[in-house]
């Protein structure tokens, strides 16, 4: 017996692999005088994967350092008082060499800074800013300030009202830009042209605690609304060089596969629940988690080619459950526990039409393959 693959009974996604993981952490911390610290933390990962056979064999090298101080300023002037500055330094490097992806390499560097400050005794509040300067092989330096801000108010004994906005940068990968490969009769092609994926993010939630008699544990309820620009995502579909039309290539299959692409505007906003205790049950030490997840992902602008890849008829995003719901529950004595866990999704609305076809006739973008 052997899998399907794809489009092509006869091809498999089963292969043979070998890999090797190395990574060295070196970190100092300093305490300074007048509560001040020092961090600085450092790492080399190395990634070797050897798939000779499928020519996906490569080999990747990370570098990063972090260096990061920290002060908590006590002091009679307002704004200076119950004061905490973080500041730092963070970059990294990665090299990637073989069949999967080319030889490329790509840089991060941020400084960033963030300011916590206490008043009083009930209103925390935060504000922070970071400078992403991004590079991948001789591709222009894009640079981008990223800034975020929170608030935490405490309504009553053991209730809190908490706010937050910030916004979202992501560059696009190695492995996004460059990955060229197969699996089994799938093929997925680069992008080089990928743009960065941006946006912003906000949440209001409140957080109660309770104590019912041997139990104890909290309540939280929040409203998240996120949305991106230029969002990426790998699209399974027809892509053709960009200077080709279907009836110039003889083999149209050699150009379906998976693609990261920009998807344009997107939004993602609703509601999430979640409950945590713990306490006594049968003498028995026990705690569970309840979390509820209901979200709205939407296309805000879907164009003809996002639109004649997917299976619904709505906007909604490919992939995405509305409805998720998450119970965990355990007990325990001494060395010993014993959990369950109960997972539910709703119906996934849309994916990849494609995949909805059946066997042994695909209708694959107008296609007819037997």
């Amino acid at each position: 017996m052997r899998p399907y693959g794809g489009l092509a009974d006869s091809s498999t996604t089963i292969n043979q692999n070998q890999g090797q993981r190395t990574n060295i952490d070196p970190y100092i911390q300093y305490q300074g005088r007048g509560g001040s610290k020092h961090v600085l933390r450092t790492r080399w990962f190395r990634s070797q994967n050897d798939i000779p056979e499928k020519k996906q064999s490569s080999k990747a090298d990370t570098y990063y350092g972090e260096y990061q101080y920290q002060k908590l300023f006590l002091s009679d002037h307002f704004w200076m008082n119950q004061l905490n500055v973080i500041a730092g330094l963070v970059g990294s490097k990665s090299e990637v060499r073989g069949e999967l992806y080319g030889n490329h390499s790509n840089s991060n560097v941020a400084p960033y800074l963030q300011l916590e400050k206490k008043f009083g005794n009930k209103l925390w509040s935060s504000l922070g800013v970071r400078y992403e300067v991004n590079q991948v092989d001789t591709y222009k330096t894009e640079m981008r300030p990223v800034f975020r801000a929170g608030l935490n108010y405490e309504l009553d004994k053991a209730t809190f009202l908490r706010a937050s906005w910030g916004q979202g940068y992501r560059y696009p990968s190695i492995a996004e830009r460059f990955v060229s490969t197969s699996l089994g009769a799938s093929k997925v092609f680069p992008n080089p042209g990928l743009q960065s994926e941006t946006g912003w993010s906000a949440e209001l939630g409140i957080r109660q605690g309770f104590k019912l008699g041997n139990w104890m544990g909290f309540i939280d309820l929040a409203g998240f609304w996120t949305e991106y620009q230029d969002m990426m995502e790998f699209n399974f579909g027809l892509h053709l060089p960009a200077d080709s039309t279907l009836s110039q290539v003889s083999n149209v299959l050699d150009y379906i596969g998976f693609k990261s692409i920009n998807v344009g505007d997107t939004r993602i906003n609703g509601l999430d629940l979640s409950v945590m205790g713990q306490g006594k049950m049968l003498g028995l030490d026990a705690r569970f988690i309840l979390g509820y997840c209901y979200m709205n992902p939407v296309q805000l602008n879907p164009d003809s080619v996002i639109m004649a890849n997917i299976s619904g008829d709505t906007k909604t995003l490919k992939y995405r459950y509305r409805n998720s719901l998450k119970f965990d529950y355990e007990i325990s004595r001494k060395k010993w526990s014993l959990g369950t866990t109960i997972l539910y999704n709703s119906f996934m609305q849309n994916i990849d039409a494609v995949f909805q076809n059946t066997k042994p006739r695909e209708n694959v973008f107008g296609q007819i393959f037997h």
